[in-house]
């Protein structure tokens, strides 16, 4: 008994109709720009996959109901390009617009936040957790009344324990 090797049939592409063309353009126009009808669609193929969708589309906007005409250009069954004059997309159909304007506000404020929180000089690094209270017994001196420097931690204090910049630089060399 002989076995014969058929060669693999190679998968058939995806015929697209000027029917899906239509029906992919319409439900890009309800999610994006809340298009309630349309009228006088037509479809016609430009090759390898491509269809130009154009027709007439309403929505009610504010109260006010509007028809424009719209373009879209379908490639393989995804919208490539929507022209429908001087509508804007309206936010809350899906589009994701919305989303996007509020994350990138989050980023900015996260951004904002870090820049102003960062420390601007490092003076209150200079002793490790613990060392606060800044009891160091005898490592300590003080050059001017009211104020303590301690030598282990390279800095001065006032008499409200509060961290003194001019001492510390004077008498540390910061």
């Amino acid at each position: 008994m002989a076995l014969l090797a058929v060669p693999p049939v190679p998968a058939r592409a995806q015929s697209w109709s000027p029917r899906d063309a239509e029906g992919v353009c319409k439900d890009q126009l309800r999610r994006d720009y809340g298009i309630s009808n349309t009228r006088g669609v037509t479809s016609s193929e430009r090759g390898n996959g491509r269809f130009q969708v154009t027709g007439h589309a309403d929505r009610a906007n504010q109260g006010n109901n509007q028809t424009a005409r719209f373009d879209c250009w379908v490639e393989r069954g995804s919208v490539r390009n929507v022209n429908l004059g001087d509508w804007e997309k309206q936010s809350g159909n899906g589009s994701g617009d919305a989303v996007a304007a509020v994350g990138a506000a989050i980023v900015l404020g996260a951004i904002i936040a870090a820049a102003t929180s960062k420390k601007k000089s490092h003076e209150h690094d200079r002793y490790p957790d613990g060392y606060q209270d800044n009891n160091y017994g005898s490592d300590s001196f003080s050059p001017a009344g009211g104020i303590t420097c301690y030598r282990q931690q390279r800095a001065c204090f006032d008499g409200y324990n509060n961290y003194n910049a001019g001492w510390t630089s004077r008498e540390f060399g910061y």
